[in-house]
């Protein structure tokens, strides 16, 4: 957390507010604070209890005043002291609601660049659902957006899996205006235990949120065969070749015909990944 507070404040841009909200059982969040209390840009909110990540992502959009909103995750920094004036010009100049920039992700052992597909922003801006199927822009320390009082755009604190695409996505339906940064500007943790993507791995919040998604926005309707091929992808990644099984994970009844004798077959998954791939960007 430290370095992305330090990368933070070392910004050449300074007209900022800085909003921490901990959500941790100790005091090791108001220890690193503590180090930076002359800076008056800081602000400090211990939540009286913990309210977990998409709810504590939810506390700090609610105690922000400023114009934009630049979400960082404690454990990703800004790539260098241009960042956030990078940011401003390109929200200034583009009149954009929604900036999202390049990034490295950077690993135990190695570093990869990710640049957004320019094939995806695109397709993106005539069928915004593209978004529910793939992450193509990466955490939420890539992006700056406007702050719209009047939106109350919130993290879906029912999902954790899916939380990010899904305020991109409807974030994007209520501000439509969206700019991308080719220039590397964020530097995002991989690999690391600590991190939400790594506790939400199982069966249950894979599978079970994936079938939420579809449900609350009508996606097989909306998108049938890029719907299907993505559901077959997520059941065979988890292993589910019936519906007892299926069933069993989201704890209710599923009524839709799903094909499972293609699940039983020696087909990896990683197969229908590509071909939902290829849908999102043909």
């Amino acid at each position: 957390m430290e370095r992305c507070l330090q990368s933070i404040l070392e910004q050449t841009f300074s007209d900022f507010e800085v909003i921490v909200t901990d959500d941790s059982p100790n005091g090791e969040v108001r220890s690193v604070i503590d180090k930076y209390a002359k800076d008056k840009r800081l602000q400090y909110f211990k939540n009286e209890f913990a309210l977990g990540s998409p709810e504590n992502w939810n506390e700090g959009l609610r105690c922000a005043k400023g114009e934009y909103v630049k979400i960082m995750h404690h454990d990703d920094w800004l790539n260098n002291p241009n960042s956030l004036q990078t940011f401003v010009n390109v929200a200034k100049d583009s009149d954009a609601d929604f900036i999202v920039s390049s990034c490295n992700n950077v690993g135990p052992s190695q570093t990869k660049a990710h640049h957004i597909n320019k094939r995806f922003r695109k397709k993106w801006a005539n069928n915004n659902s593209l978004i529910l199927y793939a992450n193509y822009l990466g955490n939420p320390s890539t992006t700056f957006f406007k702050r719209h009082i009047d939106s109350k755009l919130n993290f879906d604190v029912k999902s954790l899996w899916y939380v990010d695409v899904i305020f991109y996505y409807e974030y994007k339906i209520k501000h439509p205006k969206i700019a991308y940064i080719d220039d590397i500007l964020v530097d995002t943790s991989a690999g690391l235990d600590t991190q939400v993507t790594n506790s939400a791995i199982s069966a249950k919040v894979g599978v079970g949120e994936f079938i939420y998604v579809v449900e609350k926005y009508n996606l097989f309707q909306r998108n049938p065969f890029l719907t299907h091929i993505s559901l077959l992808e997520v059941l065979k990644r988890y292993g589910v070749t019936d519906i007892q099984h299926l069933e069993q994970l989201l704890g209710k009844s599923f009524n839709r015909k799903i094909p499972f004798e293609i699940l039983r077959l020696p087909i990896h998954h990683q197969i229908y990944n590509i071909i939902k791939h290829i849908c999102l960007l043909a």
